[in-house]
């Protein structure tokens, strides 16, 4: 999604926003999204040129050539002394649940130990949003701030609950096309029906819940049965884990019955 304005009045756009949706960490974010916005900024600038253009060859063609003022400077660089680019900002909106550990601006890409030198080099630090980082969600009005929050909490079953009793007084709902996100850029499965304008929003962290939870324990018996494999007692697979021997035990035994079958 690009080009959103940022502030607008009559004719005139004061900025400009693009926004970059990532479901998966970018490890060259800062140039990815560096190139975009000096690819605008040259735009504005080669529009400007092809404006001057036009303005010359009308008053060429009227004969009024000396009523176009521009100095030597200006008519080379296509860009008048007076004229003024528009602002461009290129906000990262990260979908994942994985910590953000690629670089945040374009100075951390580069290898250079020399702190003097890299002082030289311009920066472009990324404007990111990332639901883990979110302290306050209440910032935000609109369901976009329920949408990170869920996001933010989706990976931790104890926070997803606390989020849920949070609820119990209050109706909230997310709209089809935030729970269609959810389930694009978190893989969850929210049933959702096309002529269903909002999706109840406790339905929909009970939902997510309980997918997470039978995923935790979908992945605690592959543990289980793989330490079981290597030879490591129930009790001490039972510690590692941390549950109690006898659910050890209950897992391998429906492993075995299904290698049995």
């Amino acid at each position: 999604m690009k080009g959103l304005v940022v502030k607008e009045s009559s004719d005139t756009i004061y900025a400009l926003l693009g926004i970059e949706n990532q479901s998966e960490i970018h490890y060259a974010m800062p140039v990815r999204n560096l190139l975009y916005d000096t690819l605008n900024y040259a735009s504005q600038v080669s529009k400007k040129s092809a404006e001057y253009r036009k303005a010359r060859k009308e008053q060429r063609e009227k004969g009024n050539d000396r009523n176009f003022k521009e100095t030597k400077a200006e008519f080379l660089s296509g860009f008048h002394k007076k004229d003024r680019l528009k602002p461009v900002f290129t906000l990262t909106v990260y979908f994942g649940t994985d910590d953000w550990d690629a670089p945040r601006s374009l100075r951390e890409m580069f290898d250079i130990k020399e702190h003097s030198l890299l002082e030289l080099l311009p920066d472009y630090p990324l404007l990111l949003i990332l639901p883990k980082e979110i302290s306050d969600f209440d910032l935000f009005h609109s369901e976009f701030g329920h949408l990170m929050h869920i996001i933010g909490v989706s990976d931790d079953r104890y926070e997803m609950k606390q989020f849920i009793e949070g609820l119990r007084d209050n109706h909230f709902s997310l709209s089809h096309t935030a729970a269609e996100i959810l389930n694009e850029f978190i893989g969850f499965s929210i049933q959702t029906e096309e002529q269903e304008e909002e999706v109840d929003m406790g339905k929909v962290c009970k939902a997510l819940l309980d997918e997470r939870q039978l995923g935790i324990q979908e992945e605690r018996k592959i543990i289980v049965t793989q330490l079981h494999k290597e030879g490591f007692s129930v009790d001490f697979i039972a510690r590692i884990v941390q549950i109690p021997e006898n659910e050890v035990a209950n897992i391998l035994s429906y492993s075995d019955v299904k290698a049995n079958d």
